[in-house]
This record gives C-alpha cells, sequence and structure tokens, in this order.
C-alpha cells in the first residue's frame, strides 16, 4: 500500500527523527513534524561542512513501508529543507531495506555545505 504524502512540507505524522553524528552516536532526537534542519544541524556548529546521519520512522498507519515513493518524498525534504536556506546537500542511503515497515528507522546520510 502506498503511502499518503502529506500536502505540506512537514515530517511524516508519528514520526520520530534521529540525528547522528559520522559516528553513528546520538546527537538529537525529535517528534516534531516541523523539525528545520537547518535549524538544527549548522547554527549551533562552528563550521560550514557538516556530515551527520538522519534517522526516521513513523508510526502512522498512513505510512505503512518504506518503498521508493516515501524514501523518495522524504529525500525531497530533506534537500528542501537545507538547500531553501542556500545550503548543498548530498543524500546517500545508509539502510538497504527498502520494503521494510516504516515503524523501523531508515537512515540516511547527509553531507551538508554551507554556501
Amino acid at each position: 500500500m502506498p503511502i499518503r504524502k502529506p500536502k505540506t512540507t512537514e515530517w511524516p505524522p508519528r514520526l520520530l527523527l534521529s540525528i547522528y553524528d559520522e559516528d553513528m552516536n546520538l546527537l538529537d532526537k525529535s517528534r516534531d513534524r516541523r523539525y528545520d534542519l537547518n535549524d538544527n544541524l549548522f547554527q549551533t556548529w562552528h563550521s560550514d561542512t557538516r556530515t551527520v546521519h538522519l534517522g526516521i520512522e513513523s508510526k502512522s498507519t498512513n505510512w505503512p513501508e518504506w518503498d521508493e515513493a516515501s524514501l523518495k518524498w522524504i529525500e525531497h525534504l530533506i534537500a528542501h529543507d537545507l538547500e531553501f536556506d542556500g545550503n548543498r546537500v548530498r543524500i546517500s542511503r545508509v539502510t538497504k531495506d527498502v520494503g521494510m515497515a516504516c515503524t523501523e528507522e531508515f537512515v540516511w546520510k547527509l553531507v551538508m555545505r554551507d554556501d
């Protein structure tokens, strides 16, 4: 069953968003659907380049599985969030299991540069 995409630029409903450093040490967690990656990833760090891992899971029945459509939608949100504020981002999938339940965390690696 395909996801029901929100009509906003908010993260999926009933989410848990986790930010990890390059070594997968937890830096931040949030359930805020309006979590701003730029504000939380760049404003507190004193470097113009940053590499983090972003993990997302959702308990919403509208998000049953991590299929290609849901993954591309999240990747679009990540790029939009960071590029809107003038950053460049390279997104790669760490988790490779397309088709697993969205209640399981899917992880991306983000390499960001503040232009």
